[in-house]
């Protein structure tokens, strides 16, 4: 049955992968080649990331977010940044589970979210922060934070005489946000803050939805 479980899941992200190709496909004619592949690479090191940390677990159905999202969240940064951008990034994340495919979902969204961020929120090599956090609001609830101290949606649009581009990135986001069952809020203050309600797994231990600090 373990076994039947995990070429399920292998299955299900080769089908994601199809999914990312099929959509690049569609936007390769009227973008650089080099950074729509980069793109894709990007988010096949998410699903990778995902794969590891299930199966180097104690419970392949469930995965604690903290350790994933905070080598997500560095990789991400460490990949798309540069010694003269000056991002930092704050990360405060407990530990928390969640069921294996809602972490596959997670870290898309993830990623998307702070590539967006690190793509299009400090240009002109502006310093900034990215923020991402894990706020739990009970045994088998928590909000999701990603933020970013850059220069806002507005600030990203292109001028008056330009039509405004598709952002593949965000549609991505609300497609990961509705496999979640959940709906992404987006706020706008010296920024940009995306917010969506997580379900966490009851782990059976002390207390639901934690798992104890290594």
């Amino acid at each position: 049955m373990l076994l039947r479980e995990v070429h399920h899941r292998v299955k299900n992200n080769l089908q994601i992968i199809t999914s990312l190709l099929n959509i690049h496909d569609k936007q390769i004619q009227n973008n650089d080649p080099h950074k729509v592949i980069n793109d894709i690479r990007m988010r096949v090191r998410a699903l990778a990331l995902v794969h590891r940390y299930l199966y180097e677990g104690s419970d392949v159905r469930l995965m604690n977010l903290k350790p994933f999202l905070t080598e997500l969240a560095q990789m991400l940064v460490n990949s798309l940044s540069s010694p003269d951008r000056r991002i930092s990034l704050n990360l405060d994340i407990p530990n928390v589970t969640v069921q294996a495919e809602r972490g596959v979902s997670i870290g898309l969204l993830v990623t998307e979210a702070i590539t967006n961020s690190l793509k299009h929120a400090f240009p002109h090599n502006r310093p900034g922060r990215i923020t991402l956090q894990v706020i739990r609001k009970g045994p088998t609830s928590a909000t999701l934070v990603i933020a970013d101290d850059g220069v806002g949606m507005q600030g990203k649009q292109p001028p008056e005489d330009q039509p405004t581009p598709t952002n593949l990135g965000t549609q991505l986001i609300h497609g990961f946000a509705s496999q979640l069952g959940t709906e992404i809020s987006v706020l706008e203050d010296s920024g940009t803050r995306i917010e969506l309600d997580l379900n966490l797994a009851p782990s059976g231990r002390e207390e639901p939805g934690l798992v104890p600090a290594q």
